[in-house]
């Protein structure tokens, strides 16, 4: 979904990763973009590579998740902003054990992991189980400032990521806020954190400011979507990630104060 020129924009794609392509297989990941008004509200599932049924859950995940956070519709500026997040996360998970209930399955084989956020030109605020990352564009004094908000932890045992189904997923969710004003964010799995984050987590500027500065220019939604469509799906990316990969991206007028 994209807003108009006077307000904010938003673009979510999600793309299968190569590894996928190859044995015609489709994309685990699940992504979506709502704006209200000059708010934006984000949900994004990574279906685990394990699971048969790993696409059923990142959907089911992130539908259940946004029509939560569409119910109480957060503010990055509330004060119980956190407690907002978690509902949407168990409604996300609860989201998965039903559709893993409906299909006669157990919950496991519809793994997932769950980014949220909620974001207005004042600020965002983010919660995330598992893996992926969300990474901002703030306005400074005289140039635009880069920083991640909130990225998957590295496990003690290699290969091992927390999940919405696992039964102390609370215990392992990360919460985050950032006010300030807000220029752009970026919410994507974890396909894209080697290209998007350098070694030490921070936000490698030139994957984010070109595309930032494309999708900003592109005349309309049609535009937007097939930018964002071109750049997942393009042989540069696809030669240097294996995984499915997905990108929700909400601009605010450079104008807002």
């Amino acid at each position: 979904m994209s807003g108009g020129q006077d307000g904010p924009r938003a673009i979510a794609r999600s793309a299968p990763g190569a590894s996928h392509r190859r044995c015609w297989r489709g994309c685990d990941d699940a992504s979506l973009l709502v704006r209200v008004g000059p708010a934006l509200y984000a949900a994004v599932g990574d279906g685990a590579g394990s699971a048969p049924l790993a696409a059923e859950g990142a959907r089911a995940a992130a539908t259940q998740a946004l029509r939560r956070l569409l119910k109480d519709r957060p503010d990055p500026r509330d004060h119980d902003w956190r407690g907002s997040l978690r509902k949407a996360l168990i409604a996300g998970r609860q989201g998965v054990f039903d559709r893993a209930r409906r299909l006669g399955r157990q919950p496991a084989e519809l793994a997932t992991t769950l980014i949220v956020t909620a974001a207005t030109p004042a600020g965002l605020i983010a919660a995330q189980v598992g893996d992926g990352a969300v990474v901002i564009e703030e306005a400074g004094r005289r140039d635009a400032r880069l920083a991640t908000v909130t990225k998957g932890r590295r496990e003690a045992v290699a290969n091992v990521t927390r999940l919405l189904t696992s039964y102390d997923f609370a215990l392992h969710a990360r919460y985050a806020r950032r006010l300030g004003r807000l220029r752009a964010f970026a919410v994507f799995t974890d396909g894209l954190e080697n290209l998007a984050l350098d070694r030490h987590g921070e936000p490698f500027a030139p994957f984010f400011q070109p595309l930032w500065g494309a999708l900003r220019a592109a005349g309309d939604r049609r535009s937007m979507r097939r930018l964002l469509n071109e750049f997942l799906q393009s042989p540069k990316l696809a030669e240097r990630t294996d995984d499915d990969i997905t990108l929700a991206i909400g601009l605010f007028p450079e104008s807002t104060r």
